[in-house]
């Protein structure tokens, strides 16, 4: 079993690809907005509210806000879908180190008794098997409830289950169109819960390091909005400085730093550079985000340089955020307008500033980011 991210290049990778980019679309993306804009509206009240639980208060964004895949009553239990991520999260980070396992090298490792020197991974993998599984299995086991109970309302799966009852008569084609939605659904979810941390802690950490970004900001939506209201994706074409607030976080600090690994199906030559096939290739986006010979002071957080001259610097926008060729996220069209709206609506409405201790005195901020997959 493998979803989308992990599967090699093949006939069910382009299935999967196929299914998951019909409902990533521009179009499709765009029937999304309503439901984006209140739950960051949502979401904001609530920072609001609980000044102390941001934490709690970003994961939980992240579930609700990502529900199109399965509905908008689907995962109900956050809590349980939570530790299923961390759960989900320990397996990856393990089968995602390259070289990592001796199996890589001997394939029939996997196949020799646990006792066997070298087989430990091969063994931790089967072991790993059932919650990696689960991660798939659990939010669409809540949607086909949901459904039974007249709740699943407008969804990836709603326009999907359909198909199956098509398949009556052929059962073994319908169980591989369901095995292939879980999937499909299952890794859009899950690398949008995942990512969504990252990128809301990315924005709120430039805002409070860069004060004068946050506050340029805000002028710019007061100017052009006003206070009457909060900003809409309509306003997003009068709103440029938003726009290459949410560009400069994506490429100051990408929240999949090395990107994931790849494998050359091929020989291949780059630039005089021999790859034999089988190769892992990581692909290096923080380099990439950093390289002096496209961005000037790269490492500062600089929204204006994305803005045309002479407002700003007309530098090219870092779009490799999303990866690139075959692999190229297809979320990316959501992700963008979700992290847009985010950070309109937090502009309006929030101040993002250090936090005091009970003396009333400013704790400093010091961000640091961990290794992993995402930030």
């Amino acid at each position: 079993m493998s979803d989308i991210v992990m599967m090699p290049y093949g006939e069910s990778f382009r299935n999967h690809r196929k299914f998951v980019h019909s409902s990533m679309t521009k179009r499709a993306v765009a029937t999304y907005q309503t439901t984006q804009t209140v739950h960051t509206r949502l979401f904001a009240l609530s920072l609001m509210e609980n000044k102390n639980q941001h934490e709690m208060l970003i994961n939980r964004y992240g579930i609700h806000h990502y529900k199109h895949p399965y509905g908008q009553h689907a995962v109900e239990e956050v809590g349980e879908y939570m530790k299923l991520m961390e759960d989900h999260n320990v397996v990856v980070l393990n089968i995602t180190q390259p070289g990592a396992s001796l199996v890589e090298f001997f394939p029939f490792f996997q196949y020799l008794p646990t006792w066997f020197p070298g087989t430990g991974p091969a063994h931790r993998a089967r072991q790993w098997k059932a919650p990696f599984r689960r991660i798939y299995d659990y939010p669409y086991e809540q949607a086909e409830k949901n459904m039974v109970r007249g709740l699943q309302g407008d969804s990836v799966l709603s326009r999907t289950w359909c198909k199956f009852a098509d398949r009556q008569d052929h059962p073994e084609a319908a169980a591989e169109e369901i095995e292939l939605t879980k999937l499909a659904t299952g890794a859009l979810f899950r690398a949008a819960v995942e990512t969504t941390w990252s990128t809301v802690t990315v924005l709120f950490t430039t805002m409070i390091s860069n004060p004068e970004c946050q506050k340029r900001g805000q002028e710019d939506i007061s100017r052009v909005i006003g206070s009457e209201r909060l900003p809409e994706f309509e306003d997003m074409d009068v709103l440029p400085y938003t726009t290459a607030i949410v560009h400069e976080v994506m490429r100051w600090h990408p929240v999949v730093p090395m990107a994931l690994p790849h494998r050359s199906v091929q020989d291949d030559l780059y630039k005089g550079m021999f790859i034999p096939k089988g190769t892992t290739i990581i692909p290096n986006l923080t380099g990439m985000s950093l390289d002096e010979r496209v961005y000037k002071n790269p490492t500062l957080f600089n929204p204006s340089r994305f803005l045309p001259k002479p407002d700003g610097d007309g530098e090219p926008i870092f779009d490799t955020t999303f990866r690139f060729g075959r692999r190229i996220c297809p979320g990316r069209h959501f992700a963008f307008s979700s992290v847009w709206i985010l950070t309109a609506t937090i502009l309006a409405t929030l101040n993002l500033s250090e936090g005091k201790d009970e003396h009333g005195e400013t704790i400093p901020f010091s961000p640091e980011f961990k290794s992993a997959i995402t930030r």
